[in-house]
């Protein structure tokens, strides 16, 4: 084997890493969403209905809250719940 496979072995090798280890899709998660919101999807078996029904309820409930905000609000609220 020469070193120009060996390198781009390497190189794919070091993406496929980093792909997993931080997801491939930046600081905000999947979509933009909020790491609280990719969390509350996965709580919710990605149900995206029912995630955005619990945000826009978190939302109601204490008007001026951010969308993080109100995702994060729905996770503890969930977290409470199912204690």
């Amino acid at each position: 084997m020469d070193i120009n496979a060996l390198i781009i072995i390497a190189i794919v090798v070091a993406v496929a890493f980093a792909v997993w280890k931080f997801g491939g899709t930046g600081a905000a998660g999947a979509g933009g969403k909020s790491s609280a919101e990719s969390e509350l999807l996965r709580m919710n078996l990605g149900d995206k209905n029912k995630v955005e029904r619990l945000i826009q309820y978190e939302m109601r409930k204490r008007p001026g809250l951010s969308r993080a905000d109100a995702a994060r609000a729905a996770v503890e609220s969930m977290r409470y719940d199912n204690r």
